[in-house]
């Protein structure tokens, strides 16, 4: 997965400059060369997808979740502007980003995830942002909630200890 996304957000860069369909063509060849998978890249307005058979990547000024996203794995109120699914470990990583401060989002958090039956293992402060790992059966939640440039992003990860 992170093979993919790493090809994938360098050559973002340049199909999004590109914004045409001789781009997204030279940047699906290229992921498919390294990844020896099929690609299919679209760039519409704001929004870039790139799809290969295991991974959907998602970014732009607001996506959506990705389908079968968990539902007791909560999402905090804001803008979500990346969204990755793969099928390695029925996993997922999100991004959003809150008007709310990092404090009222790790509350949130620790509150949400409680409630919703996930055992926190790990949480901790660090240069003004928190990240907290919990469990739940047999799957894993990572939050990790920075102030970047003043807003809140948030990064949820998620999927099976398998």
């Amino acid at each position: 997965m992170y093979k993919i996304l790493a090809v994938g957000v360098i050559l973002i860069a340049g199909v999004v400059l590109t914004a045409c369909t001789p781009g997204e063509k030279v940047a699906e060849t290229v992921i498919e060369s390294q990844t020896n998978q099929d690609v299919d890249i679209d760039v519409d307005n704001d929004q870039v997808s790139i799809n290969t058979d295991s991974t959907s990547l998602q970014l732009g000024e607001s996506v959506e979740l990705p389908d079968n996203f968990p539902s007791d794995v909560h999402v905090t109120d804001g803008t979500v502007t990346a969204a990755v699914a793969t099928n390695e470990n029925d996993g997922f990583s999100v991004q959003i980003t809150s008007d709310q401060s990092v404090s009222d989002v790790k509350d949130e958090y620790q509150s949400a995830l409680t409630d919703d039956g996930w055992d926190i293992n790990l949480s901790m402060d660090i240069n003004g942002g928190s990240s907290m790992n919990a469990e739940k059966d047999n799957r894993f939640v990572t939050v990790a909630i920075s102030d970047v440039d003043g807003a809140t992003q948030v990064t949820l990860t998620t999927g099976s200890n398998d």
